[in-house]
């Protein structure tokens, strides 16, 4: 019996591998058309957002505020300062406006005479900007929890064209959970069976689980949700994050919310997952990541949570 059956397979096994290589190619070939389709849809949106900003006039934030506010916080480099409208017209474009959209500019860079055209056609419309100390991509926080301590607070990065609903999703998810932390692309952090917190590599990248819990990570790139009381008073302490976190601002702000034992929620779908992020074209010839090179996450985020004893609090 068992040679009858290494002879049938002797003789079925080149057909399965002749499936099995087709197989791949068709894979392959879906791959490689999902991929032109992204980068299609990618083009089209940025051209939708470049004839937004050309023709319309319309307010992009709230006539009347909220209480407590919701507020959109972001900054920018020299080298994104000519395409980071596209960033902030995709914010104006949201289904629920914001009542405030705020661009941080350092001054060692910037002055009033340095702003492009641009950006003072989205000042028309509503859009705030404000000359500050350089504290690298602290910047797109800080100084904004600083002036409006009782606001729901949403940090972005300057280089992605943001969907229509990114801040709806937000928002409603904020309105169920007013005391979580909220965002659309997360991390879960993982230990290891002695408690002890595993590399930054080994945590579950995107998670899907959706909290609320300590363990779930918001990353930046997604844009964060902080609502009023989530954020501890030690947030500004340049001497202290500086020197524990250097480079990776979102260790330390999710050291700053565990500190007021707020937990975080991530938002199921993927929006703003690396596969469907809309990355702005020509945005990404530098970016405050790239100074980060050389940098051990791993060591920043370990003295961070070590130093304020947050581990014990991830399940």
């Amino acid at each position: 019996m068992k040679n009858t059956l290494k002879n049938i397979w002797s003789k079925l096994s080149p057909a399965y591998r002749r499936v099995g290589l087709v197989e791949a190619k068709v894979n392959d070939l879906a791959k490689q058309v999902d991929n032109v389709a992204f980068q299609l849809k990618s083009e089209a949106d940025q051209l939708w957002m470049k004839n937004c900003w050309l023709s319309c006039d319309a307010s992009g934030v709230t006539e009347v505020k909220r209480s407590p506010e919701l507020v959109v916080s972001l900054t920018t480099i020299p080298q994104r300062i000519n395409t980071v409208h596209l960033t902030i017209e995709s914010i104006f474009q949201q289904s629920t406006k914001p009542d405030a959209v705020i661009l941080w500019l350092d001054e060692d860079n910037f002055d009033e005479e340095s702003i492009p055209w641009m950006l003072r056609k989205l000042e028309s419309r509503g859009l705030e900007i404000k000359f500050c100390e350089d504290i690298k991509s602290y910047k797109k926080l800080v100084f904004t929890y600083e002036e409006r301590p009782e606001a729901a607070i949403v940090t972005a990065d300057d280089d992605l064209v943001y969907p229509s609903t990114w801040l709806e999703k937000l928002y409603k998810r904020h309105l169920e959970e007013p005391s979580c932390v909220i965002c659309h692309r997360g991390h879960w952090v993982n230990l290891s069976e002695k408690r002890e917190l595993l590399v930054y590599q080994q945590w579950e990248m995107e998670t899907q689980q959706a909290g609320p819990a300590y363990n779930i990570f918001p990353t930046g790139s997604g844009g964060v949700l902080y609502p009023p009381g989530s954020i501890n008073d030690k947030l500004p302490d340049k001497e202290m994050y500086f020197k524990l976190c250097p480079t990776n601002d979102d260790f330390w702000f999710k050291a700053m919310t565990m500190l007021n034992s707020s937990k975080a929620i991530c938002i199921p779908g993927g929006m703003m997952s690396d596969a469907n992020a809309m990355i702005v074209r020509g945005s990404q010839a530098f970016s405050l990541c790239s100074q980060n090179v050389g940098h051990d996450r791993n060591s920043e985020y370990g003295e961070v949570f070590t130093h304020f004893d947050l581990v014990k609090m991830f399940e």
